[in-house]
C-alpha cells in the first residue's frame, strides 16, 4: 500500500464539500493510524469521507466481493465485507497490530 497516497487521500477527504458531516482532524489522525499500520503488500484501497464525518477506507473488486474499514475520531474501525454470499461486519479499535480478521478480508478480496 502507498502511504503517500493514503495521506494525501486522507487529506483531501478532510475537505470534501460533498458529505453532510466533514471529518474531524482527529478522524484524519486515527486514519491516518490505520493506514501506517497496514503491510506494505496490500492493494491501494480507496479512500474518502462518509457523510458522518468518519474516512472509510474500501478495497473492492465488484459489487459482491468488497470490504470496507470506517474509522472514526473515537479510533473505533467499524468493518464490514461481502463475498458473494458471504458476508462479515465488526468492529474494533485503533492501536497496536491490525486485526487479523481485517488483514485476513482484505488479502481475501483480491485472493
Amino acid at each position: 500500500m502507498n502511504r503517500e497516497l493514503a495521506a494525501q487521500e486522507i487529506q483531501a477527504a478532510l475537505t470534501d464539500a460533498e458529505v453532510d458531516v466533514q471529518p474531524l482532524p482527529a478522524t484524519a489522525k486515527n486514519a491516518q493510524s490505520f493506514a501506517d499500520s497496514l503491510p506494505d503488500d496490500l492493494q491501494q484501497p480507496g479512500i474518502w469521507a462518509e457523510d458522518d464525518g468518519d474516512i472509510e477506507f474500501e478495497w473492492y473488486v465488484r459489487p459482491d466481493w468488497v470490504f470496507s474499514v470506517s474509522v472514526s475520531s473515537e479510533g473505533v474501525l467499524y468493518y464490514a465485507g461481502l463475498f458473494g454470499p458471504d458476508c462479515m461486519s465488526g468492529q474494533g479499535q485503533i492501536g497496536g497490530d491490525v486485526n487479523p480478521e481485517i488483514l485476513k478480508s482484505i488479502r481475501r478480496v483480491y485472493a
